[in-house]
């Protein structure tokens, strides 16, 4: 499966690659990726990624390895610690899954989207 997130002018895109990880439904999977999101725990949000991540901040899109995603999305929730974050519409079109949330900050307020893919089936 592989997961596309986007906050505010934030983007993410990991991919399940391989353990439990890929063993795990699209449900299984949002909602660790949510529990990850709610708690800004980078250890348990880089588990899902694959060996290319995608991110983009303030509008620069970047390829990192998961050991440099990993310390970029700990950066993101060192400077923006979560206070809350709730799905607010969750559906399914095609081999996708999607959530849309909430992340909120004592620093602001971010849109967040989530999108769920089976590995193999492109982006």
């Amino acid at each position: 499966m592989r997961i596309f997130c986007t906050i505010f002018a934030f983007m993410l895109l990991i991919s399940l690659g391989t353990g439990e990880a890929k063993a795990q439904s699209r449900s299984q999977t949002l909602n660790a990726v949510v529990k990850a999101i709610q708690t800004g725990n980078s250890n348990l949000l880089a588990s899902y990624f694959s060996s290319r991540v995608e991110l983009t901040i303030v509008n620069q899109r970047n390829l990192y390895s998961p050991q440099q995603a990993k310390f970029v999305m700990r950066e993101f929730f060192g400077t923006y610690p979560p206070s809350s974050f709730n799905i607010k519409h969750t559906g399914n079109t095609g081999s996708t899954t999607y959530a849309l949330g909430s992340f909120i900050s004592s620093r602001g307020s971010f849109e967040v989207n989530i999108f769920i893919k089976s590995e193999g089936s492109g982006y």
